[in-house]
């Protein structure tokens, strides 16, 4: 059981306020708890142990429409997880594992418009997110996340035919497993890149 609470509160015809509260449980899934397999040199090794991770979110924002054909929304959110799951090497033998985080904590902003353009038949979508993803026992960032990512997408149609072009950005990812790169299955992995 998974409850969760919301409300929206229409400010008037173009902006909307919303909140929500809510809980969450989620099971291991076989793949992360019984799962043995190789591919592209990593071998993940199962892990009948792993427990159910909860948490608990809070998440409030709002929908503006700025005039007819631009739409804003905007949101605050922040998630508190218990016993969270996460893919991790084991130091023993190398070999990726799925294990419990003890305490872990994403807190972010997301930021999405889109632009309806009709009398030019293009439609522009832009979205923006920050992500602070952190592991609180250990007081490090999560691994394999990207703090910033910014995506934008333009749309034109004429008759039967649609154009588009999308356009993704993924800031520097802050932590990776350093065993990965002190085993040599990811040279270079300190030198990683925004992309």
């Amino acid at each position: 059981m998974s409850p969760k609470f919301g409300l929206n509160y229409k400010f008037s015809d173009n902006l909307i306020l919303r909140t929500s509260l809510g809980t969450g449980f989620r099971a291991p899934t076989p793949a992360e708890a019984f799962t043995s397999t190789t591919a592209s040199g990593i071998t993940v090794k199962p892990n009948p142990n792993l427990k159910s991770e909860t948490n608990f979110t809070v998440e409030g924002g709002f929908n503006y429409k700025l005039f007819n054909s631009v739409t804003l929304d905007c949101a605050l959110f922040q998630s508190e997880f218990y016993d969270f799951i996460e893919p991790g090497i084991d130091p023993s033998d190398g070999l990726v594992i799925f294990d419990n985080v003890t305490r872990a904590r994403i807190q972010g902003f997301e930021f999405q418009s889109i632009i309806d353009l009709k009398e030019i038949n293009t439609n522009i979508s832009l979205s923006y997110t920050y992500l602070w993803a952190r592991d609180i026992e250990e007081n490090k960032t999560l691994k394999y996340r990207p703090r910033n990512t910014f995506f934008c997408k333009l749309d034109f149609s004429l008759g039967y035919f649609l154009a588009g072009a999308d356009f993704r950005y993924l800031s520097r990812v802050e932590e990776i497993d350093e065993e990965l790169i002190n085993l040599g299955l990811i040279p270079d992995g300190e030198l990683r890149v925004e992309v």
